[in-house]
């Protein structure tokens, strides 16, 4: 009969909204392992849209966004709008289209590497050592996002039920490569 192990994962929040990361390495073996946590396969985090995010990360980060951006509450739905935009019609499309997308965490990954490496004993109780710090791999990370925008926004030509419409974008930011 194996034995029971025990896993540490975490929950973050983005714009209000919790992230729960599943965790993927068990408790006892942190130490030689390191620490990996993912978003679980095919689960989507919505997060609202993007300048109602883009609002409070700019609050966060000490940026006075109240002198160029606004949101709006519109039937229950917070709108961002850039002031005093020039008033050019496609300028102002483009704008609202990006920041009225909505905004959703596809793909989180994080693995903080370990902290020991084994170099002995066995299976059931091995042996290790500190790995100095200098020599410890960077902690690796993919974040993807996706910001869809709804309804015949974004149509590129033809009609807006049957011609060719972009739908959105997707970012991804990672260090491990691939």
């Amino acid at each position: 009969m194996a034995d029971s192990q025990v896993f540490f994962g975490m929950v973050l929040e983005l714009g209000g909204k919790e992230i729960s990361l599943e965790p993927q390495t068990a408790i006892t073996e942190i130490k030689t392992k390191g620490i990996e946590v993912a978003l679980p396969a095919n689960q989507v985090v919505e997060i609202g849209s993007v300048g109602a995010n883009l609002k409070s990360v700019l609050d966060s980060l000490g940026v006075e966004s109240d002198s160029f951006l606004e949101i709006k509450d519109v039937n229950g739905t917070p709108v961002a709008e850039i002031k005093d935009l020039p008033d050019i019609e496609v300028l102002k499309n483009i704008v609202n289209l990006l920041f009225n997308a909505q905004l959703s965490v596809e793909q989180f990954h994080v693995k903080v590497p370990p902290t020991h490496r084994i170099t002995g004993g066995t299976a059931a109780a091995p042996t290790t050592a500190l790995i100095p710090k200098t020599e410890r791999a960077e902690t690796a990370y993919t974040i993807g996002l996706s910001a869809v925008w709804i309804g015949d926004a974004g149509v590129l030509f033809g009609d807006p039920q049957t011609g060719l419409k972009l739908k959105g974008l997707f970012f991804k930011a990672s260090n491990e490569g691939g």
